[in-house]
């Protein structure tokens, strides 16, 4: 394959790298029948590929040192400047930028900082962390961030076969958390319709479930562990059988990815999660075991700071302390303390 030549790709893809940040086209999209968004980047020579990924993080760390007082003192003090990206293997010399760094930066300058890279009146979003574990770090995007995360995001769907003929039923939580808002941006990027139902609020399974039912969404978006709790919800409530069909394919396609796949066929989701922690909290090797998952039931697995559990929704982690001071029991009292209370999460008001 030729090099890729950036100015055609401007006038064809609308896609202008010639200049950082870089533009794109909003009226773009590719052929129905084409596998790839920007096929001349996508499916380019791994030398050429590399050289472009060099070029757009060299003016990245350019842009980021003009425009940031904190990248510019924080990579001084280490010892480097843009000028010392001259292989992308020198970008280990660039030390990694920690969390209480940022808060430390909000806290001196707030609210956004000294590491914004845009002029406050220029934010458009204010997304950030809860703060369960300490002060919440804030991000603020600009109009321009905002269309570059969908293009991005609009990239990865249209790989993953969505189309705007397609109808995406969203499943994960819209918060503070970026990462579903950026699928809703690349839903609507791509043409497809967007349904943004969410997640995490007790019994919205069930209600995502008869939703679809109605809807009958052609694409779903989400954590592997809730498409497969989405499945069971869907299996006890009779949905067609064509819904069911895609779940194989999904577990073979994270297989390929090198992702450990426990088809759960018997037994639902959460018992494997408890599986796996009981399994893992036994092996010496295993210096500590994070359930990443909001629901009560799991609760029950946390053994001291050994076995954790780790509500994505707030991103508060808890040990058993904590799930005492929660839910007024010991983890192992949650069966009983659910079924005394009930829990519509899982149809049991």
């Amino acid at each position: 394959m030729a090099p890729v030549d950036l100015q055609k790709l401007a006038r064809s893809r609308g896609v202008d790298l010639t200049h950082w940040p870089p533009s794109y086209d909003k009226a773009y999209r590719p052929r129905q029948d084409e596998p790839d968004w920007l096929p001349e980047l996508e499916r380019a020579e791994p030398a050429e590929r590399d050289q472009i990924i060099f070029a757009k993080l060299s003016a990245q760390l350019r842009y980021a040192w003009e425009k940031s007082p904190f990248y510019r003192r924080k990579w001084q003090e280490a010892g480097v400047s843009p000028d010392s990206l001259r292989r992308l293997e020198d970008l280990s010399r660039f030390p990694v930028v920690q969390k209480h760094e940022l808060r430390a930066a909000q806290a001196s300058q707030p609210p956004y900082g000294d590491y914004l890279c845009i002029e406050p009146d220029q934010v458009a979003r204010i997304h950030g962390t809860s703060g369960t574990t300490g002060r919440p770090t804030v991000f603020g995007i600009g109009t321009d961030d905002w269309a570059r995360i969908a293009e991005a995001h609009a990239r990865i769907l249209w790989a993953a076969g969505i189309r705007p003929e397609d109808r995406v039923l969203i499943c994960s939580f819209f918060s503070l958390y970026l990462g579903s808002w950026g699928a809703l941006a690349g839903v609507e990027r791509l043409g497809a319709t967007a349904f943004p139902f969410g997640a995490g609020v007790s019994g919205q399974t069930l209600m995502a479930v008869q939703w679809a039912r109605e809807l009958r969404p052609t694409a779903f978006y989400g954590t592997p562990s809730y498409a497969m709790r989405f499945a069971e919800i869907s299996r006890r409530e009779g949905i067609d059988p064509l819904l069911w069909a895609q779940f194989h394919p999904l577990e073979d396609a994270l297989q390929a990815l090198g992702v450990m796949v426990w088809p759960m066929v018997e037994f639902e989701a959460d018992d494997a999660l408890a599986a796996a922690a009981r399994i893992s909290a036994a092996d010496p090797r295993v210096e500590q075991v994070v359930v990443c998952t909001p629901d009560k039931d799991l609760a029950q697995c946390v053994q001291g700071d050994r076995v954790v559990q780790l509500d994505r929704r707030t991103r508060e982690v808890r040990d058993e302390s904590a799930v005492r001071k929660k839910f007024g029991v010991s983890p192992a009292s949650i069966p009983d303390w659910l079924a005394l209370v009930g829990d519509s999460a899982d149809g049991y008001p």
